[in-house]
């Protein structure tokens, strides 16, 4: 289903970035926001850019099922773009895969409206 801007605008759906105080979830954030779209971004450290009209910010992790079902509310879409930087650490992103297959982090997905969740493989 294509949506055009103005039935985002008057939909406001919920869109959910995970890693959103980061430089990409927060830009992708951004640019939903300026869609029309309402954006709940979540991580455990705050952006330190300025928050636009549309957008908030949840602090927590990714592998806390509470703080999962809280920013998923209400969601249609999901963004899964928490990682651990720009450096890359591999033995944190494959110990963070483990917990959020652990979490069942796609199952609060597929239980909740969300109809698109954006995640590696």
């Amino acid at each position: 289903m294509v949506v055009t801007r103005s039935e985002a605008k008057q939909r406001k759906e919920i869109h959910v970035v995970t890693g959103g105080g980061g430089f990409p979830g927060f830009t992708l954030g951004r640019r939903l926001a300026q869609s029309g779209h309402h954006v709940r971004l979540l991580d455990i450290t705050e952006p330190v850019w300025e928050l636009e009209d549309g957008m908030e910010f949840i602090k927590g992790s990714v592998v806390d099922k509470a703080v999962v079902a809280e920013a998923i509310a209400g969601a249609s879409a999901v963004y899964h773009m928490a990682s651990y930087g720009m450096s890359g650490k591999s033995q944190f992103v494959l110990r963070l895969s483990a917990a959020l297959r652990r979490n069942k982090f796609d199952d609060f997905c597929s239980r909740s409206e969300v109809w698109f969740c954006l995640k590696d493989k």
